[in-house]
């Protein structure tokens, strides 16, 4: 029998917004990767392909647990992001995309130059999934 992958927002509903998402930092169509919640646990999120036989309409994300080191480097590097891009990337507690705009300070693209870059999907695939969910 197929495990169902519930709704990220059933799980909002169910843990009263301890699982959400916080930002995403790769997006196409909808946010790729970035950082969550997970039971109040921040963790990173990915987007999967899904199996052929699952519903095309939804976007899979496995949930990776992370490092203390790891966390403070995220949120570091999204500080910066934030401080030269803006926070149209980060979610409100409802788990609303923020509705601004991007900043572009000067300076904005050594951001994107930066050889600090997010977590790899190398370094995932050695990571303990500890969840996952559909939007």
């Amino acid at each position: 029998m197929k495990a169902t992958i519930p709704s990220l927002r059933d799980l909002m509903t169910a843990s009263g917004g301890q699982t959400r998402l916080l930002y995403y930092s790769g997006f196409w169509d909808g946010p790729i990767d970035g950082l969550m919640l997970w039971e109040n646990k921040t963790c990173f999120y990915c987007c999967h392909l899904g199996k052929e036989d699952e519903d095309e309409h939804h976007r899979y994300y496995k949930v990776y647990a992370l490092t203390d080191e790891e966390i403070k480097m995220e949120l570091a590097r999204h500080a910066v992001f934030v401080e030269y891009v803006g926070s149209h990337c980060d979610f409100d507690q409802n788990g609303a995309a923020k509705n601004v705009s991007p900043v572009f300070k000067e300076g904005w693209k050594n951001f994107y130059n930066s050889p600090d870059k997010s977590l790899s999907f190398d370094m995932l695939s050695r990571k303990d999934v500890i969840g996952e969910f559909k939007i």
